[in-house]
């Protein structure tokens, strides 16, 4: 069963029968009986109704050492975690995901330069190895299955790394590098996010941006300086660029001199995720807000007009945000006396 083209011909060059499997729907394999079913690089649910047609039972293969990292993006998971060692799983299909009896596990070491694809790679490298074993496994009566053991850590479809996956330029070197290399799935299709940036532009004359750049895949990306203040080319064409996610011209009276923020992740739970930036000349804070689905624009609100020169943002290690203001001379500190309540008393030097 199967909704990939490129398996299904290959199946049926082989001689082996095909079932559709459409998005959105529930597989149906006709009246086929079988002894055994296995789920292989299968990132969808299968129906309890088909688990028990399989007469001897139904195998479900998994990319880490069960009970640890169930569910999805096990790979990226771990290597965020800092794990030296990896593996998977053959395991008995039951009502709970990745739940089951393991019947076999393979482990493997992790290098410091593996990225989320290198260890996929490991994975389908060792079920590859070790599905004949598995075969003779089956072949015994009862077959060798055992209880998992330890910590169970599930990862659903909704998990994404903190705060969107974007870089905190305050963490030591090696934990944004592995960031980058659990985001890092090669040529395949990214489903957590990529590690990212958002870099504020001091504009030429007319208008400030923001941009936002992912660190991966491509590299840094052509932002058309300086042929392009903000989205009005300048000196050149802005065709092939990226374009920003937030521009302001100098004659709105939002400033003319934007200062970069920081992604916030400190203790305030409504401000969480938002970047959080200001203009020099105008004084004013802003709150930019990624897209929700369907949405595609991203959303800025004014927080404070205030009568500072703010030069700088900075964070400590609980990630509290910080700005300077160059002519008073002073530090203020974001805070709030409530959780979910944005800045409930303002910010204090």
């Amino acid at each position: 069963m199967t909704s990939n083209r490129l398996v299904a011909d290959w199946a049926r060059q082989a001689g082996i029968p095909v079932f559709d499997w459409p998005a959105g729907s529930k597989p149906d394999p006709g009246p086929a009986v079988f002894d055994y079913l296995f789920s292989i690089a299968n990132l969808r649910v299968i129906p309890p109704e088909i688990l028990a047609r399989a007469s001897r039972g139904a195998i479900n293969f998994h990319d880490s050492l069960l009970p640890a990292y169930a569910g999805l993006n096990a790979t990226s998971w771990a290597i965020m975690a800092g794990e030296t060692n990896h593996g998977i799983t053959w395991h008995e299909m039951t009502a709970e995901i990745d739940g089951g009896r393991i019947l076999r596990q393979h482990s493997f070491p992790l290098t410091p330069d593996d990225t989320a694809f290198t260890v996929n790679v490991k994975c389908y490298e060792s079920a590859a190895e070790s599905f004949d074993a598995v075969i003779k496994d089956l072949r015994f009566v009862p077959s060798p299955f055992t209880e998992q053991k330890g910590l169970r850590r599930y990862f659903g479809r909704g998990h994404r790394p903190e705060a969107a996956a974007t870089i905190d330029l305050g963490n030591p070197g090696d934990q944004i590098a592995t960031l980058a290399r659990a985001l890092d799935f090669g040529t395949q299709q990214n489903p957590l996010g990529r590690a990212k940036l958002f870099l504020g532009d001091v504009g030429n004359s007319t208008m400030e941006e923001i941009s936002r750049d992912t660190i991966l895949g491509t590299g840094i990306r052509d932002f058309g300086w300086s042929n392009c203040e903000g989205t009005v080319s300048a000196n050149g064409s802005c065709t092939g660029s990226n374009p920003p996610i937030r521009v302001y011209t100098h004659s709105s009276g939002e400033g003319s001199s934007v200062t970069g923020g920081f992604v916030y992740r400190g203790p305030i739970y409504g401000l969480q995720g938002i970047y959080i930036y200001s203009d020099y000349t105008s004084g004013r804070i802003n709150f930019l807000r990624r897209p929700v689905p369907p949405a595609t624009a991203w959303t800025n609100t004014l927080w404070r007009d205030t009568d500072q020169f703010l030069v700088s943002f900075g964070i400590d290690e609980a990630g509290g945000l910080y700005t300077v203001d160059i002519a008073g001379g002073r530090i203020w500190r974001f805070q709030s006396s409530q959780v979910g309540v944005l800045f409930a008393n303002g910010f204090d030097p």
